[in-house]
């Protein structure tokens, strides 16, 4: 440490589609000031213990299943490669890309028929329906969910409304040290994630929770539920 100022700086990541800063660039996000201070002391190893997780016998288990419609799904990706090229796919591995291709032929989607957006994307089969809860939750009472992208090899990060939950598996593995703290957003990929849950607060009809992949494209086209407590 030479006590001169510096910056934080993001760098650039492979992604899809993305191409707005900070995210296709380097970008500073924080500067770092050095000051003289004539004390001193020592930081603890620890600001707070994680707590354990409670017994998971005899919960309710809730099982999401998220699908997208796969003439949305090649319709989108159609589009991305149209603009962006083999670029589109930098953050997909070989068998995320042909699961892709395997919908159909992207060179030949036809895009002047009808097409039901708002109800393409589903979870347990339903295109979000603003005025049906899909279940009731039990305040107070925790409940395992079990959220499925089983299928479909697009990336969801599922966000629960009224909850910070703990992350019991993410996408099919034990949660990275870093993700095993109170979230609220998930990842979903290809496989299962499983959180712990437990609303705190009345959640009734009128004002109903929602449960939603976090991508708004694919929230607005159906993949979210709302549910009370």
């Amino acid at each position: 440490n030479d006590n001169k100022p510096f910056d934080l700086v993001t760098l650039p990541v492979s992604q899809m589609g993305m191409a707005i800063a900070p995210f296709d660039k380097p970008h500073p996000v924080m500067r770092i000031q050095p000051i003289a201070i004539s004390a001193s002391g020592a930081l603890p190893d620890t600001l707070s213990s994680l707590p354990a997780l409670p017994s998971l016998e005899g919960l309710t288990v809730r099982k999401l299943q998220l699908s997208m419609d796969p003439m949305l799904d090649m319709m989108g990706m159609q589009m991305l490669m149209e603009k962006y090229g083999d670029q589109a796919m930098a953050g997909m591995d070989h068998s995320q890309m042909m699961g892709h291709m395997g919908h159909g032929n992207m060179n030949h989607m036809n895009h002047s028929g009808k097409f039901d957006f708002h109800h393409a994307n589903k979870i347990n089969g339903q295109a979000f329906d603003m005025n049906k809860p899909m279940f009731a939750a039990a305040k107070g009472q925790y409940e395992r969910w079990v959220i499925s992208g089983v299928g479909d090899m697009m990336l969801h990060p599922f966000h629960i409304h009224g909850t910070q939950f703990r992350i019991l598996s993410e996408n099919g593995k034990p949660p990275a040290a870093h993700r095993a703290g109170w979230k609220d957003t998930v990842k979903v990929e290809g496989n299962v994630s499983e959180v712990l849950v437990k609303f705190n607060h009345d959640a009734p009809k009128e004002h109903a929770y929602m449960a939603h992949c976090h991508l708004l494209e694919h929230e607005d086209t159906g993949m979210m539920l709302g549910f009370t407590v």
